[in-house]
């Protein structure tokens, strides 16, 4: 499908509420769509533990990029070496004014919690990738 916009298969950096993990050796935290309508996130993020990033959304996705519903999938989280940490990518469904654990969400949130309760508070590597359907290359 053709995409007049020049955003398809291009990685866009957005603005970021959690620090950029200083590095050249990774990508920093970046989003694309491809031509057949999947989402992919990468990059490196860091929190310091104030205030509790577990609660801010390192960014927020545009429309045509949030998926239909909230997916959550596993990452690492570098200090702690092991999947005890989700991305949590906030999906269209997501009520204005819906609420996780107090904390008002909207849709196209992507956010990263901690399974086992521990706060958030060093490296995550962001790796995820879902679709969204190739009906949403229109919209861009």
């Amino acid at each position: 499908m053709k995409n007049k916009s020049g955003k398809v298969g291009k990685w866009i950096q957005p603005t970021i509420n959690w620090n950029a993990f200083a590095t050249t050796e990774y990508p920093p935290v970046s989003y694309m769509i491809d031509e057949m309508g999947f989402v992919h996130i990468r990059g490196l993020t860091t929190a310091d533990g104030s205030p509790d990033y577990s609660t801010v959304p390192v960014f927020n996705l545009p429309p045509s990029y949030t998926p239909d519903y909230s997916i959550i999938a596993p990452i690492t989280n570098i200090l702690l070496g092991s999947i005890t940490t989700n991305i949590i990518v906030h999906g269209g469904n997501v009520q204005s004014g819906s609420s996780v654990s107090g904390v008002d969400y909207k849709a196209g949130d992507v956010c990263v919690g901690a399974t086992n309760g521990t706060t958030v508070n060093n490296s995550v590597s962001l790796a995820v990738s879902f679709h969204v359907g190739k009906e949403r290359l229109r919209q861009l």
